[in-house]
């Protein structure tokens, strides 16, 4: 719970002053918010950017927090997406549009969609943060990258004072990249939609979830089965932030020429080495 000295509130917004922010980053890290927003109803987000406070100042958008190491106490407001709805949009039996809120727990997203059947964020599983931030980042592990499920991002556009929704293209995805990164104070993620299926389509060649299987006793799993296997790998690789205080697993894999990847082969022929698709920036198309 957010300790603060002062706050008020609509049904859209709460405004908290003073508000403490260790137990909104995974590192724990002690740090004070001046205010803190959080907004339930992003249709309120056109309101809240015509103050000056948000319109002119520096604004800290802050989801889960994994990425997030404060050196001091941030300046301006920090707002925060709270809204928690997850609901199917359409639906032809095969494929289906899940549209999730900014503020929702991204692994419960993915137990979500696991829950009512729909494959495609199972190697995805136990990343943590938020729903809004997935997109950003173009979260990947496992030979998946989120894009791959993206059917569209609702976002507030700052500049324009609008809310837009942009398609996966202008998204602009490209490896841990895209439009929202490149540009971080043009818009504020309010909610994602996927697409996914309900005819497994599973990617299970990436170093380590085959063994993780087999170690499991499965030889024909399902999506579920796939989660529990990236789970179980993530959770003997990385602490639990509630203990001790960490981001999970960040980094980018390099991108070399082929000779390179070849010689390096030679030296290191257990090494994981993934072809990039033609046009991608991405290792793991």
């Amino acid at each position: 719970m957010t300790d603060t000295s002062n706050s008020a509130s609509t049904a859209a917004y709460r405004i908290h002053e003073d508000a403490r922010l260790e137990a909104r980053n995974t590192f724990g890290i002690a740090a004070t918010a001046p205010m803190l927003i959080e907004v339930n109803d992003s249709a309120a987000l056109p309101e809240l950017f015509g103050y000056a406070m948000l319109r002119d100042g520096p604004v800290l958008v802050l989801g889960g927090g994994s990425n997030l190491l404060f050196a001091g106490d941030p300046q301006g407001v920090v707002l925060a997406l709270t809204a928690q709805r997850i609901a199917i949009i359409e639906d032809d039996g095969e494929t289906a549009v899940v549209r999730a809120d900014a503020g929702v727990s991204w692994h419960d997203l993915v137990l979500w969609t696991l829950g009512h059947r729909l494959c495609g964020l199972e190697n995805l599983a136990l990343i943590p943060g938020t729903v809004g931030a997935a997109p950003i980042q173009n979260i990947g592990a496992y030979g998946v990258e989120v894009r791959d499920c993206i059917h569209a991002v609702d976002a507030f556009d700052r500049r324009g004072g609008s809310m837009i929704q942009l398609d996966n293209d202008a998204c602009a995805f490209a490896y841990r990249d895209s439009l929202f990164k490149r540009d971080p104070e043009h818009y504020v993620v309010t909610a994602v939609e996927f697409v996914l299926s309900r005819t497994p389509a599973l990617k299970l060649d990436y170093a380590g979830i085959g063994d993780e299987l087999q170690a499991m006793g499965i030889d024909t799993p399902r999506a579920s089965q796939v989660a529990e296997a990236v789970i179980r790998i993530r959770q003997r690789k990385l602490p639990d932030p509630n203990v001790l205080g960490n981001a999970g697993s960040f980094f980018k894999n390099p991108i070399v020429a082929f000779d390179v990847a070849e010689a390096l082969l030679a030296q290191h022929p257990s090494m994981p080495v993934f072809r990039v698709k033609p046009g991608s920036e991405s290792p793991f198309s």
